[in-house]
């Protein structure tokens, strides 16, 4: 039998050939896995995030139609919710009530023994009673006048326009006084004598202000609810003119204490040494005469 022999390539140029070949197959063999696991990987993830937004597209929808629902039957349906509740528990208990479901119902009311305050603003307008009079003349009553009554004037306890004719529709009583800004005085002493005759005993502070002032109300009270007014005091912005503690001027307004009302009109304005006598004068200057002598403090 003959005997068969192998030669094998011996040359440098074939056995790179070679090498080449044989390394190309494997890249190519592991490109090929790489790229099918990878295309196999999209396809699951591809599917992956449509299932996801299919899910959240149904439930978007269905909490639209819960919603829609929700609000027609908000309409349709009306509800008055009444809570049984105690002093003790206003602001332990009710007033969680009305600072969530509450605000549901069609109407809230709490039932107890004693009226339910839940702000600090509303225990304030019960606590702090203040009386508004509005320096006003005829031909501003709705011009001016009218417009306080439906703003700010809806928070005074009680709304008054001083004027020289009476308007019922307004609020408006008619002073026996002249018009003019030099007659000022005349009308402002009639003001508070109106006020101190038929309202002194029902109210703690006394606000005077124009017809063209703007006041907030809330901040007012909080401002007042530290002071007596059994003390008299009145509050206003200071204006360092005439008198060396200065004066306290009538365009923005000033807010004077039972207790000061009453002296105004008891003690000075009978007395000629202490209080101006006939109409002629600027208001905030005559009165800085008798009220420099009492206590003041700078607040608005």
């Amino acid at each position: 039998m003959a005997k068969v022999e192998t030669k094998l390539p011996t040359s440098p140029s074939t056995l790179v050939v070679g090498f080449l070949m044989l390394l190309g197959s494997v890249l190519g063999y592991v490109f090929t896995l790489v790229f099918v696991n990878q295309s196999q990987m999209s396809t699951k993830l591809r599917n992956w995030r449509e299932n996801q937004a299919s899910a959240q597209s149904l439930r978007t929808l269905q909490h639209e139609v819960v919603t829609t629902k929700a609000d027609r039957l908000a309409k349709e349906t009306r509800i008055l919710c009444w809570i049984l509740t105690q002093p003790k528990s206003h602001y332990k208990k009710a007033v969680h009530v009305k600072n969530t479901w509450g605000k549901r119902c069609d109407k809230l009311i709490f039932m107890s023994t004693k009226n339910v305050v839940t702000t600090k603003a509303d225990r304030l307008a019960k606590e702090t009673r203040i009386l508004c009079w509005i320096l006003t003349q005829p031909k501003s009553h709705y011009k001016k006048a009218v417009h306080v009554k439906n703003t700010w004037g809806k928070r005074c306890d009680k709304l008054i326009f001083m004027s020289t004719k009476n308007d019922e529709k307004l609020g408006a009583v008619a002073l026996n006084t002249s018009e003019g800004y030099y007659n000022l005085w005349g009308k402002t002493k009639a003001a508070f004598k109106y006020v101190y005759d038929h309202h002194l005993d029902e109210y703690d502070w006394f606000l005077k202000a124009d017809d063209d002032t703007y006041t907030i109300m809330e901040n007012m009270r909080y401002m007042l609810c530290s002071y007596d007014p059994k003390y008299p005091i009145y509050f206003g912005s200071k204006f360092r003119r005439f008198y060396k503690e200065g004066f306290l001027g009538g365009g923005s307004g000033y807010v004077l204490s039972r207790e000061a009302t009453r002296k105004l009109v008891e003690e000075a304005m009978p007395n000629k040494t202490k209080c101006k006598a006939g109409e002629r004068g600027l208001e905030d200057v005559e009165l800085g005469t008798f009220m420099r002598l009492l206590p003041f403090d700078l607040r608005f």
